[in-house]
């Protein structure tokens, strides 16, 4: 057993020694889940040996890089840096921004260094945040490097960063995602969801990925969840990539649901225009979508749907209506099942309106972890081909039960 641990582990260590957050911590929350002891002194020495192999192939794997850096310190083999910018420089000042808050909170971290909310926490919001400057610059880094050995490795590897940063924060989920159609019921008060998804959407001619996307939704107030999207975006022809337009919204439930009646709530959403239009990436200009959403339990069985209104003035845009409806069954402890049909009218002033028929799932592995995945086309108007695959996963404190909480949870438990 400890052969197949070693060879899992040396994997991950790996893959994560090239990216630029802690593989440390990456091995540490991999050994959490799989049940071994981090106060073990065996797995605490073993973590640190096994990492010999990546820190002494780091050095001859970028060798020539290291060799040209000292060769043409401090000007650079254009000539175009000086003491402050050369890149040994920049080493060394990254050492001293990060040694000194290091020194300084030793006792903090000391005392934090084995929490696994901590780590997973710190790499998931180090990651993203990383993840956007990448796209926001990738193009000024791009011109910058003549050889593709010359970019950086993050440029190359954007989905299996996130993917691990991800990792650990990967949900039970009840209503929404993976389906376009959503649901009024909204996260718990000071509960968390956390969603690594891709999307996939074949028209004529055109593929759109949203790949990779993060979405986290907090349990802000009583019926209230605060909600944003940062979603990558890549189009292919043309092959353009980088942030597609960040979502944000607030859903209120203003209708709980009881056993006479269904419970109600909005869900208005703001896409801001931050993906490039001019590379297809996004809207161009901000817009919205005002959408009501009911949802009803019968045993088994859930239904929900609703309608809106998106307001869309970038040019070539128009504003239009939308509507969507699900029915979904418990299928076992484990695996919930569902097929939806949503229409949207026209969006832009040359486009036709569709209407989609898919089905999809969720599967849990556990109170906390479930797999999320969709597949479905159009039946009327334009031809699309759309699919979903992501990871969820919830967390926060224990509170007392909506009555339709309540009612969601006897439906699972039967």
């Amino acid at each position: 057993m400890n052969d197949l641990l070693s060879v899992l582990l040396g994997i991950i260590e790996g893959l994560t020694e090239f990216l630029q957050v802690s593989s440390t911590a990456h091995l540490r929350i991999a050994e959490g889940l799989l049940q071994i002891s981090l106060t073990d002194g065996y797995w605490k020495m073993y973590s640190i040996v096994i990492q010999l192999g990546a820190i002494i192939c780091l050095p001859v794997y970028f060798r020539e890089r290291l060799v040209r850096f000292f060769l043409t310190f401090p000007r650079d083999k254009r000539g175009d840096r000086n003491i402050l910018t050369h890149p040994l420089s920049l080493t060394c000042v990254a050492f001293v921004v990060t040694a000194i808050p290091a020194f300084l909170l030793s006792k903090i971290i000391g005392k934090h260094l084995e929490s696994l909310t901590i780590m997973g926490g710190s790499l998931m919001i180090g990651g993203i945040v990383m993840w956007i400057v990448d796209m926001m610059n990738a193009g000024a880094t791009q011109r910058h490097c003549r050889f593709e050995s010359e970019r950086p490795v993050r440029i190359r590897l954007p989905f299996i960063c996130i993917f691990l940063l991800s990792f650990p924060f990967t949900p039970t989920v009840q209503a929404g995602p993976p389906f376009r159609t959503d649901d009024p019921e909204p996260v718990p008060l000071h509960h968390y969801e956390a969603y690594l998804f891709g999307t996939a959407d074949r028209g004529s001619g055109l593929t759109n990925w949203g790949l990779p996307a993060v979405e986290f939704n907090i349990g802000a107030a009583p019926n209230l969840q605060l909600h944003v999207t940062i979603p990558g975006s890549y189009v292919n022809p043309g092959g353009a990539f980088g942030i597609g337009d960040v979502e944000i919204g607030a859903k209120y439930r203003f209708i709980q649901e009881n056993k006479n009646r269904p419970e109600v709530g909005i869900f208005p959403l703001l896409e801001l225009p931050t993906g490039n239009s001019r590379m297809g990436l996004g809207n161009g200009q901000l817009w919205a979508r005002l959408p009501l959403w009911v949802q009803k339990s019968y045993g088994l069985w859930t239904t929900y749907g609703g309608a809106g209104y998106q307001i869309n003035r970038a040019p070539g845009m128009k504003d239009s209506m939308f509507a969507g409806w699900l029915v979904q069954r418990q299928i076992s402890k484990r695996l919930v099942l569902g097929t939806e049909i949503y229409h949207q009218e026209a969006q832009a002033i040359e486009a036709r309106q569709t209407t989609f028929v898919d089905s999809g799932g969720y599967y849990n592995f556990g109170e906390k972890l479930s797999l999320l995945f969709m597949l479905g086309r159009t039946v009327t108007g334009e031809r699309h081909t759309i699919g979903y695959l992501g990871l969820y996963y919830t967390w926060g404190r224990r509170r007392p039960s909506s009555p339709s909480e309540q009612l969601s949870r006897a439906t699972r438990q039967l």
